[in-house]
């Protein structure tokens, strides 16, 4: 009888250690997956965050770009009257060919430095824009991380409960084998209570 007693006893011991192991493990995964959802979600704000930014900083350097182009063609516009006055004043025709060929080669200038301008604003909005789209490419690869991490935890959460459903089976079948847990049984009253309340 005592046999019987120390077996059973060893049985109730070993799944309820199994089956308190089991749940320590389900809730450190649980946390984890948690903890590295979390951790991915907030990285997806901040490249949220950082995309408006640049998408904000491309906006700002094509309206700076369209501001300096403005003046720049008023520069120019003083430069070639400049010229003109000038050469009015030194008794030039101003409609004579060789005074509107200085005048048109200042425009030219002009122009060329319009268009640099141009170019170089919009080489700048293109570098914000294309930062922009690759912080939004890593916002949408934190979300996938952090969807990812919950259902692993919530995959593992299920492993952990699918374990502690075998524990529980395992008893129900050792003690059905040996005659255990009925009218009669041999396990002591404090077994059953340590089996019952998980360990």
């Amino acid at each position: 009888m005592s046999g019987s007693i120390s077996a059973t006893s060893v049985m109730a011991v070993s799944l309820a250690a199994t089956a308190a192991s089991t749940a320590v493990a389900m809730e450190g995964a649980q946390t984890q997956g948690e903890a590295t959802a979390n951790a991915d979600r907030y990285q997806a704000q901040v490249a949220q965050n950082n995309s408006a930014i640049a998408s904000q900083n491309a906006t700002l350097a094509g309206q700076a770009g369209a501001q300096q182009v403005g003046m720049a063609n008023q520069r120019t516009k003083a430069a070639v009257g400049a010229i003109t006055a000038g050469e009015a004043g030194a008794g030039v025709d101003v409609a004579g060919p060789s005074a509107v060929a200085v005048q048109d080669s200042q425009k030219d200038i002009g122009m060329q430095d319009a268009l640099q301008i141009r170019s170089n604003a919009a080489r700048t909005a293109y570098g914000y824009e294309t930062q922009a789209s690759g912080f939004q490419s890593q916002a949408a690869l934190d979300n996938m991380g952090a969807a990812n991490a919950s259902d692993v935890s919530t995959a593992m959460a299920g492993d952990a409960f699918s374990g502690i459903g075998s524990a529980s089976n395992g008893w129900a079948n050792f003690t059905a084998k040996n005659g255990l847990g009925t009218a009669g049984s041999t396990v002591s009253p404090q077994a059953q209570a340590f089996i019952q309340s998980g360990g």
